[in-house]
């Protein structure tokens, strides 16, 4: 008796414990991650996009900012080889804009700031990152960086046991900072909160990481351009005090020719209440050249589209555009979600132009687009939102495999 109760007693260890091997293996947050280098995202293209929060003793404001690696450049007498990044607030139109550099070297990321002619170290980051680890930044005032814990965070929809803290302390003379990091693999900064004061001074600012964005594109063969492919817009006239007031306005395109120089011209008919229009737009290689509404309105879109790129056209009607970063979009016609959103203007060089932004979408083309300026010699200020969109593909070419010639067959005409 005593030996089958012994049995069962190792019997059941043996369950548990195998249950308990199991539930690690086959859940992420018992398996950690070690924090290296390699693990922090440095390529260009990628975007994080964070909700900002600062207070001081003038204001409290919330607002989006928008986090990109652009580029790379040459920085210091010393050849440095660093990573461009920009950062910019959501708002329509705003045009101020902070850039810092990365430089990565061994284990240590350093961030840079630009004042006047000179590359300031603000601070930096050594890996692995592991809890109590420590270094300075060499930066005035002197500071400290401590590995405090290692967390287990949601973001993103999804659960990450190996989140790191780091908290930052620095002081001299009558300034004082006190801040915290936190990081995760593969994804890098996704929360901050710093507390500066300086003299009779203080600011809080705090970021948290909404979406992040790895380097993708948009193709050529993502746009639609085929023969009979229509969208319909509400153009909604900002200048109006009028709720609910737009036109409808379908956008079709009519033919496709080739011409002499091997470049594809397109006849799209702008069906704007009273005034048909058929305007005259061009496919030159990778690039894509449409007039919008008016001819003032005027730009390209240069494929494939990455965040950070940004071309020029000079002409008759010059136009500048960038890739600005990928946001969720809501139109009439639905949601759509990580399209690609453009900002630029355009110039004939006589009337004061059109500045426009413009959101594309895999598959669907242009689904909003606003654009305000005086483009004919009068200002206005429109907005075009997606209705619907019919893609209305041509039928299949007709070849010689599918004409009639089975034994028997006849016609009577």
């Amino acid at each position: 008796m005593k030996s089958f109760k012994l049995i069962s007693v190792l019997l059941f260890l043996i369950i548990l414990s195998g249950l308990l091997s199991c539930s690690k293996s086959s859940n992420p947050l018992f398996t950690p991650t070690e924090f290296t280098i390699d693990n922090f995202p440095h390529e260009i293209g990628t975007v994080w996009q964070y909700q900002r929060r600062i207070d001081d003793f003038r204001s409290f404001t919330i607002d989006t900012l928008f986090v990109r690696i652009v580029d790379t450049a040459i920085i210091t007498d010393d050849s440095l080889k660093v990573f461009v990044v920009v950062a910019d607030l959501a708002t329509v139109m705003a045009d101020s804009s902070d850039t810092t550099y990365w430089y990565i070297a061994g284990d240590t990321v350093t961030y840079y700031t630009k004042e006047s002619d000179l590359y300031r170290v603000t601070r930096n980051v050594v890996f692995p990152l592991e809890v109590g680890s420590n270094w300075s930044s060499g930066v005035f005032p002197p500071d400290s960086n401590e590995v405090t814990e290692m967390t287990q965070v949601t973001i993103l929809g999804r659960n990450y046991q190996n989140a790191y803290q780091i908290v930052r302390n620095a002081s001299g003379l009558n300034e004082y900072y006190l801040d915290s990091f936190l990081y995760v693999p593969n994804i890098g900064l996704i929360e901050s909160s710093e507390n500066h004061i300086l003299w009779t001074t203080t600011k809080d600012e705090t970021w948290k990481l909404i979406p992040y964005y790895e380097p993708d594109s948009l193709e050529l063969s993502d746009f639609p351009l085929q023969v009979n492919a229509s969208w319909t817009y509400n153009v909604v006239n900002n200048l109006l005090d009028c709720v609910n007031c737009f036109d409808t306005v379908t956008v079709t395109i009519m033919d496709s020719i080739l011409d002499r120089g091997g470049v594809i011209n397109q006849n799209w008919l702008l069906d704007y209440p009273g005034q048909e229009k058929v305007i005259i737009n061009r496919l030159d290689k990778n690039k894509l050249f449409l007039q919008w509404h008016h001819y003032a309105v005027s730009f390209s879109l240069e494929f494939p589209l990455t965040i950070g790129k940004q071309w020029d056209d000079v002409g008759l009607i010059s136009s500048s555009l960038q890739v600005k970063d990928r946001q969720t979009v809501t139109t009439p016609a639905g949601i759509f979600k990580d399209a690609y959103y453009l900002k630029g203007f355009s110039n004939d060089g006589f009337e004061p132009g059109a500045k426009f932004e413009i959101w594309i979408a895999k598959g669907y083309g242009i689904v909003k687009l606003n654009h305000n300026g005086a483009p004919m010699g009068y200002f206005e200020d429109k907005s075009w939102e997606l209705k619907s969109y019919d893609p209305n593909k041509p039928a299949e070419s007709f070849t010689i495999d599918k004409f009639p010639s089975l034994d028997g067959m006849s016609w009577n005409y």
